[in-house]
């Protein structure tokens, strides 16, 4: 007789189910399973995420279920007991994705603090979004569930392409232009990041020149990651002004991801970046001259982000085990393989929440500025960091 470890009712009908069902049987039910973990109240559904985040404690349970039905282990592949453990991982965390899943960007908090009356209440409509995020988020991850197997690299780019879409519906919050214009070797985005940059200085119109003010959130936020840029080519042995961020596949290829420039590089693109605006009638003419502090990224060539793109999609839909790490590792290809020229932030952030509801059964506990991070620090420094970030705050 089996002695009861995890004593949750849907988790003990399941493992029941295994006794009397083929692993792939139980494979093939577990959308249908997952769906019904909605009906269930609340409370149960938080218990079930409380046991799913035990992950060690889950897994040895599912290698206990598979044993018991086939003792001999002869017709029962690794790649059936990880989908099993998927499976209830899955139904663990079905529908729990939450705003507070999501960190409010720093570089969104234009207001000195202590916030003004008129800033809360500006802060706090941007805040608003993260609603729109977790929706998007939980739907991507049902969608996924009700294909009844596991998504293929096309299914994930499609619920990429899902989500561009419904981000450019979102106006009234944050601006719509450029969502659905795409990225092009003639047409990049170009990234500025620094201290005059962003500072919200006072125009002085006698003298025609900025004076200092109290730095704000964005700030410092685009300051720290000019300091990240800018250690990087030191740290890298890079004398020159540019240096090249590598990216490695999964099949063990590199390829070029953002180009970061410092010194007369950066001026020179940053001069581009100010006709560029001006002749899509920004007005420019109060833009501070660019410091040696400062620096710029620009995104790869097209050959390359579909490249990376095309390889985090891959890596998504690996069947076996996928840890914090490789979803740092996804994040950090996303992030270097832009599709538009606006929105790739907000769209990137609800897809790897998606994914990882789907994947992991939980939301790993990512810093507020992550699309930034991926933009400055090399791939082990990044992957390193969001892992221990998650280890650190995570639940």
């Amino acid at each position: 007789m089996r002695a009861p470890v995890l004593t949750t009712p849907v988790i003990r009908a399941l493992l029941e189910a295994v006794d009397k069902l083929d692993i792939q049987l139980a494979r093939r039910a577990a959308p249908a399973l997952a769906e019904e973990v909605h009906k269930f109240p609340r409370t149960m559904r938080d218990g079930l995420q409380h046991i799913e985040h035990d992950d060690t404690r889950l897994g040895h349970e599912i290698d206990k279920a598979g044993s018991r039905l086939h003792p001999n282990r002869a017709n029962v592949t690794a790649r059936s007991e990880s989908d099993m453990g998927t499976a209830v991982r899955r139904l663990a965390g079905t529908g729990g994705i939450k705003e507070t899943d999501f960190p409010f960007p720093g570089r969104l908090e234009t207001f000195a603090r202590p916030f003004t009356e008129e800033a809360s209440v500006k802060v706090a409509k941007l805040q608003e979004f993260t609603k729109w995020q977790a929706d998007a988020a939980n739907t991507m991850a049902s969608r996924l569930r009700a294909l009844g197997r596991e998504p293929t690299p096309e299914d994930w780019e499609a619920e990429y392409w899902h989500l561009t879409e419904e981000r450019s519906k979102r106006s009234g919050l944050f601006s719509t232009a450029d969502l659905e214009t795409r990225i092009t070797d003639n047409y990049p985005n170009l990234t500025w990041f620094g201290n005059e940059f962003t500072r919200k200085h006072t125009w002085n119109r006698i003298d025609e020149e900025w004076v200092r003010g109290e730095a704000t959130r964005r700030n410092i936020t685009y300051m720290e990651a000019a300091e990240r840029a800018l250690a990087r080519f030191p740290a890298e042995g890079v004398t020159g002004d540019k240096l090249q961020t590598v990216v490695h596949l999964t099949d063990g290829t590199d390829v070029n991801g953002n180009l970061t420039l410092r010194g007369e590089s950066a001026e020179q693109h940053f001069e581009y970046l100010r006709q560029w605006s001006a002749a899509n009638g920004r007005d420019v003419s109060q833009w501070p001259v660019p410091t040696s502090e400062e620096a710029m990224t620009i995104t790869a060539t097209e050959a390359d982000r579909q490249k990376i793109f095309k390889d985090a999609l891959k890596q998504l839909a690996e069947p076996g085990d996928f840890a914090t790490e490789k979803w740092a590792e996804v994040s950090f290809k996303l992030y270097e393989s832009p599709q538009t020229k606006n929105g790739s932030d907000a769209v990137i952030r609800s897809y790897i929440v998606g994914a990882a509801e789907h994947r992991m059964g939980r939301v790993p506990n990512f810093p507020h500025d992550i699309d930034l991070r991926a933009n400055t620090m090399t791939q082990e420094d990044f992957v390193r960091y969001v892992v221990d970030h998650d280890a650190q705050y995570g639940r």
